[in-house]
């Protein structure tokens, strides 16, 4: 009996290794960071080609004036129609459409810091993946977005155009 518990050792290693990191990953990526990061603040955001001309000045969204000359490529009367505004849902992970009189409506804090401590992050922005030598060289090949305490578990969130084009403006203070 003995013997042949020794014999299957290496398959009962082998499969069950694999398993356990499986596992492994599913409960520190998807149920942990669902069960404890639980933003209690939304944000407000904007995407666009024109975003750098969207600033948060004492709390209100302000946009710059026309960039643009008249007699120059763009028309001023449509540069700020190239803007998106979104407010993010923290309880729905949703995002909710806003016009520029509805996000002027809104007091923000425009800190890297929630009020209770979360972070908003772009996967770049973190130290990678995760890296279990000799099996896996993680690297940043998941692109996203994230928010979480630093440090600490993180959870990726849904956001709208934020590829190349997303700049947050601030935590809706309540």
């Amino acid at each position: 009996m003995q013997e042949r518990t020794k014999q299957k050792l290496p398959i009962i290693i082998g499969v069950g290794l694999p398993l356990l990191l499986v596992l492994w990953i599913i409960l520190f990526v998807y149920i942990l960071p669902s069960i404890f990061v639980k933003p209690k603040y939304n944000f407000i955001y904007v995407t666009g080609y024109e975003r750098n001309y969207v600033r948060v000045v004492d709390g209100i969204i302000q946009t710059a004036p026309c960039p643009y000359v008249e007699t120059e490529y763009k028309n001023c009367t449509h540069y700020l129609k190239d803007i998106n505004f979104y407010l993010y849902d923290a309880n729905n992970d949703e995002n909710i459409p806003l016009t520029l009189s509805e996000a002027k409506e809104y007091k923000l804090d425009s800190s890297e810091k929630s009020p209770d401590g979360n972070v908003l992050r772009d996967n770049k922005d973190s130290s990678g993946g995760f890296y279990l030598f000799p099996f896996f060289w993680g690297s940043n090949a998941s692109r996203g977005y994230y928010i979480g305490k630093d440090g600490g578990l993180r959870k990726k969130i849904s956001l709208k155009d934020s590829y190349y084009n997303f700049k947050f403006l601030g935590w809706i203070l309540e």
